[in-house]
Order: structure tokens, then C-alpha cells, then sequence
């Protein structure tokens, strides 16, 4: 009611004021019904026009979920599938979208990177969901008929495309980045003309286990520190920190802003740099004694694959080269430091 008409119902009698409310209450019953209907139908015309417009359209983008959670998708039919990052898909709704196509599925990705994320530890489901398309469909790449190979790289300086190619694809990496845009990167500091370095802090760091069950390695989260802050003053224009712990991100994140430089680097755990690249990345491993590698380092093949490739022109990783050397001689990370420090080897 308005100001003016409640207080003259006021002082009406209590029926009166009864029966006011009730026809009130009855009209915006009504214009409540209206409205609802007024929405659906608007609903139903947006949806009927979406649904006219994906009909109608020669090529559709959505995601795997939208492909089986939105209604209409399930009406639609296709010629091809082409399912991007593909290692990363759980199978059920990649075969789910793989159904709506009436010719063929190519499926794009990398096996040796990120795997789907499972969040169970239950081995059924990790057979079940956690392996990728590439796992079951072809397990030896290089000798199926069906696949075709993308060997040339644009990305890395030849000497980090090498490293990689060397640890996780046989060799067979072709590299063709723009050697100019490369060298310009390459040739600054930290480590003018050094396109990879491994930082030994031999011995000097310790390990502690963070209050989540996470890691933190102070001294070598101060060295990452500092390292980006000489790229940052060198000029790089896009700094990468990657880190397997959480913990440690954080407590990187909080050096880089007591240095002022928390909006020029970036520092996350590996998950969130797929797909990603900088001019230079920052490895910072952690572990260190008293505490054994964890099985984050030292059983992720993919996950090492991802943090070294996102590096353009500068890779340096700090790690305790003798503690992976001891603790896992035959190691994949311990071979990685290896064929690194062999490039250019630097004491912490």
C-alpha cells in the first residue's frame, strides 16, 4: 500500500482492513501467475531460438559437461566430434559426446601430459575413469595408423624443447620457435644467454610438512624469490613459479609480494599452467631431507612434462640435486635434474 492508503486503512475497522488485504493479496496473486507465465514463455522462445541456432550451425563449441548436462545437445546430431585436450577428458562424457556424431571423432591432446583428475583413491575408479582416451584407444602411439603425430614445437628455446623431447617423447621433438623472439628472452637475466639452469642448493634447505599435510621448503621458496626478481628487473615480460605443494605456492606468493613483484609473476601448483606458457618458468621441486621425495615428484612423469614445456626462452629449477640422487638414483626427476644440470649446472 501506499503511504497515504495505509494510513487511511488504518483507521478503518480491523474487517475492512481484513478484506483490503485479502484483495490485495489476490491481485498480486495474479499478476504473480502472469508473471511466471510471461517468464516461461520467454524462456521457452529463448530456448526454442538457441535450439534453432545450434540446429542450424555448421560448427558448435561447448564443453564435454554442456554436452551431456544442457537438454538440447541431446537432441542434436553431427557429422565429426573434435574433442581438444583430450588426456585430460574422463571417458564416460567424451564417449557420451563421441555418441552424437554419425562419421568420426578426432580426439587432440597429449598422453604425456595432465591425466583426468579423480579425486577417488579407489583403483577400480582410477582404472575406470582416471586413464585417458590415448591409455585404452592406443597405447603405443607411434605405431598406430590412426594417429597423427605433431612434432614440431613453436614454443621452447631448442635447448628446453630438447630436454623435453629427450625425457618424455623419444627424441622426435622438431623444434621451430622463432629464434629471434627466443634469443631476446634467453639473453637476459637471471642467467644472461643460459636457456636452462638448475640451481644445486645442495644440502642447505630442509623440508618441513605444512599444517595440510602439504610442503614447504623456505630457503628454496627464498631463492625462487629472488630469482624472479632479477627477471623482473631484466624486463621478462611473462614469469612463471611453478611448485608441486600448494603450501609452498603460497608462501612464494607472499616473498614475491613482500618484493613488490606479486602482479609480475605468477606462481601456482602444476594443474593450473596446462595449456599455458611463459617466457620464463621457475621450478621449485621442495623436497629435501629429513623427508622422502613424495609421490607428487617422484611418480608424475606427466606432471614434470608440464612444468618444464611451459617455459619459452628460460627454464631454472632449484633442487637439492644429492638428495634426489640418494633418495631416488633410477628416479625420472633424478634423470631430469641430470640431463639438466649437464647444460648448465649452478650452486645455490
Amino acid at each position: 500500500f501506499s503511504p497515504g492508503l495505509a494510513a487511511m486503512l488504518a483507521d478503518r475497522p480491523a474487517v475492512a482492513q481484513r478484506r483490503a488485504l485479502e484483495l490485495r493479496i489476490g491481485r498480486l496473486d495474479r499478476v504473480r501467475v502472469l508473471a511466471k507465465a510471461k517468464v516461461a514463455a520467454f524462456v521457452a522462445a529463448d530456448r526454442d531460438l538457441e535450439t534453432r541456432l545450434v540446429s542450424n550451425a555448421r560448427v558448435v563449441l561447448c564443453t564435454l559437461t554442456n554436452a551431456y548436462l544442457v537438454p538440447m545437445m541431446a537432441e542434436q546430431r553431427f557429422d565429426v566430434l573434435i574433442a581438444e585436450e583430450a588426456g585430460m577428458a574422463t571417458l564416460p562424457p567424451l564417449f557420451y559426446a563421441a555418441c552424437l556424431c554419425r562419421h568420426r571423432a578426432i580426439v587432440v591432446g597429449d598422453p604425456r601430459q595432465l591425466p583426468p583428475i579423480v579425486q577417488s583413491s579407489d583403483e577400480v575408479v582410477r582404472r575406470t575413469i582416471g586413464r585417458n582416451v590415448f591409455d585404452i584407444a592406443i597405447p603405443d602411439p607411434t605405431s598406430s595408423e590412426v594417429v597423427a603425430m605433431l612434432e614440431v614445437q613453436y614454443r621452447m628455446h631448442p635447448t628446453i624443447g630438447a630436454l623435453v623431447g629427450g625425457l618424455f617423447y623419444g627424441d622426435k621433438l622438431i623444434h621451430a620457435a622463432d629464434p629471434v623472439e627466443i634469443e631476446a628472452i634467453t639473453s637476459r637475466a637471471p642467467f644472461p644467454g643460459r636457456p636452462v639452469v638448475v640451481v644445486d642448493t645442495g644440502g642447505r634447505t630442509t623440508c618441513e610438512r605444512a599444517q595440510n599435510g602439504s610442503r614447504i621448503n623456505r630457503l628454496s621458496a627464498e631463492r625462487i624469490a629472488d630469482t624472479a626478481l632479477e627477471a623482473v628487473r631484466a624486463g621478462i615480460p611473462s614469469i612463471g613459479v611453478i611448485t608441486p605443494y600448494a603450501a609452498q605456492a603460497i608462501e612464494i606468493r607472499r616473498l614475491l609480494a613482500a618484493r613488490g613483484i606479486a602482479d609480475e609473476v605468477e606462481c601456482h601448483t602444476i594443474h593450473r599452467f596446462q595449456g599455458r606458457e611463459c617466457d620464463a618458468i621457475l621450478i621449485d621441486l621442495v623436497d629435501a631431507a629429513p623427508m622422502r621425495p613424495s609421490a607428487l615428484v617422484n611418480e608424475g612423469p606427466n606432471l614434470l612434462n608440464v612444468s618444464v614445456s611451459r617455459a619459452r626462452g628460460k627454464l631454472v629449477i632449484v633442487a637439492d640435486v644429492a638428495y634426489f640422487e640418494a633418495a631416488l638414483p633410477d628416479g625420472l626427476v633424478t634423470r631430469f635434474l641430470r640431463a639438466a644440470a649437464a647444460i648448465h649446472p649452478d650452486r645455490a
